[in-house]
């Protein structure tokens, strides 16, 4: 063992007749040297872990050292104004065009950050037009386009920070008439290099985007990505197979969707216009969804995967359908707002307009439910097991089912109903207006009036001994 050592730096632990405990190396962990030159003064970096060796002043050279296999996380902090243009290795090849870039220290490296300010490019003229500027582009620059025009799809970002806005993003007309056409051949945009909010896309329409049997109809946004959409029309969009008729979000991913119109798409495995991968956390605000569906499976309009935490603001969602979540479906574990929300016209075999599966947490908060249909349970709403739900402010009118023509709660949900109106709600067997079973409810201040249903027609409960209701107006129950 005289030979061998513990310490990975490689110098001899054994200087006596006794040995080491652990792990014995035949030789030393190669330690290796990053250098960093910066050749402007338009920003910094940090490095993490911080194991500087040395700067040279005169270069602006920084080296570190580290051991083999171990990692360096570089960050590139540009000055106001400015933005990475590149991590440069001496070679002059682009290593990387993000702010973080990582490192494994499995030989020497040395890298140029360089940055740059930011350009604007005007782009006209349709065909290829945006799709060349988007791969010509760097970190900050603004790409305007020119309305009147129809351009090709088939844009991957490539991680790039960039904005890309039509002429007059806030004027429907204009955004109608600055047109992406996929020509049912592959989708408009995709993101899927750690795009961020910095990456913006806003006021276009986007039409005929089809895939047989990847996801992500119109706009694909891959794991950990975030970018920004607003102010798109998106319509005629379809997956044969794959998910997310419109857009697929992937897990881990936190994107902002403000003023997004999506029509008429379709998937043939969940999420008709919108799919949301596990562990995401999307944030929605004033979306339109209408006339999406599902071949075979669920949300209609949107699916959440296991995990989710989704927020709801403003938005609206008409005739969209599925076996399960006409309009939206959250499967287990997910946690959703939904304010200032309205369903119309959805329908599906159980929650003709939200579906949630099981350990869900769900707050409904001024919401507006109208005319959708179940054919089986929750003609608006569909609380399957083990659920806590909130509805506060809350109108539901006219909708349909078997069981819980407004609401249905399952085995072991609880929560509370409260300050909502519930009326001309039917249910062809129990509870016209609310069904919950097994589960610990108190509705209060209601108004639940003018229901339907074989038993009771205003509110159903079995085997619920710890529910309450308190200051309700039954009014023309039959």
């Amino acid at each position: 063992m005289d030979t061998y050592t513990t310490r990975i730096d490689g110098e001899n632990d054994v200087w006596d007749s006794n040995v080491d405990m652990g792990y014995h190396y035949s030789e030393g962990v190669a330690l290796y040297e990053l250098t960093i030159t910066l050749t402007d003064a338009n920003g910094g970096f940090t490095v993490e872990p911080n194991y500087l060796e040395s700067h040279d002043p005169c270069t602006n050279t920084y080296t570190y050292t580290n051991f083999a296999g171990h990692t360096f996380t570089l960050t590139a902090m540009p000055d106001a104004n400015y933005y990475v243009e590149a991590w440069y290795d001496v070679n002059g090849a682009v290593a990387s065009i993000d702010r973080v870039f990582e490192v494994v220290m499995d030989s020497n490296h040395a890298y140029i950050l360089e940055f740059k300010p930011r350009s604007t490019v005007h782009v006209t003229g349709g065909g290829s037009a945006l799709k060349d500027a988007v791969a010509d582009a760097g970190n900050g620059d603004i790409i305007y386009v020119e309305k009147g025009y129809t351009y090709e799809g088939g844009i991957d970002l490539e991680g790039k920070e960039i904005t890309i806005v039509s002429s007059h993003p806030d004027d429907i007309p204009s955004v109608e008439s600055t047109v992406i056409d996929c020509e049912g051949s592959g989708r408009a945009f995709t993101f899927d290099s750690g795009e961020g909010p910095g990456t913006v896309i806003h006021g276009f329409t986007i039409i005929n985007g089809s895939l047989e049997t990847q996801s992500g109809g119109a706009i694909y946004i891959g794991a950990g990505c975030s970018p920004t959409l607003a102010h798109l029309i998106i319509r005629d969009c379809n997956t044969g197979s794959g998910r997310g008729g419109a857009i697929y979000i992937g897990p881990d991913a936190e994107p902002n969707l403000c003023n997004i119109t999506i029509s008429n798409c379709t998937a043939g495995n969940n999420g008709g216009a919108i799919y949301v991968s596990a562990n995401s956390s999307p944030l929605l605000k004033n979306c339109n969804i209408a006339n999406c569906s599902v071949s075979m499976g669920y949300g209609g309009g949107i699916y959440y995967g296991h995990d989710c935490n989704a927020v709801l603001e403003g938005c609206t969602f008409t005739g969209n359908s599925a076996d399960y979540g006409g309009a939206i479906y959250f499967h287990i574990n997910c946690v959703s707002q939904l304010t200032d929300c309205t369903f119309s016209d959805n329908s599906s075999d159980y929650g003709g307009a939200i579906y949630n599966y099981f350990n869900c947490v769900s707050e409904l908060t001024g919401c507006v439910f109208t005319g959708n249909i179940s054919n089986r349970d929750g003609g608006a709403v569909d609380c399957d097991a083990n659920n806590v739900v909130t509805v506060a402010g809350c109108d539901f009118r006219s909708n349909l089912a078997d069981h819980g023509g407004a609401l249905y709660l399952g085995l072991n949900c609880s929560g509370t109903i409260t300050d909502t109106t519930l009326v001309e709600n039917d249910a062809n067997e129990d509870g016209g207006g609310i069904y919950f079973t097994d589960s610990n409810i108190a509705v209060s201040d209601c108004n639940i009036s003018y229901n339907t249903a074989a038993h009771g027609a205003g509110l159903y409960c079995l085997r619920s001994p710890e529910s309450s209701i308190v200051d309700i107006a039954f009014i023309r129950a039959a």
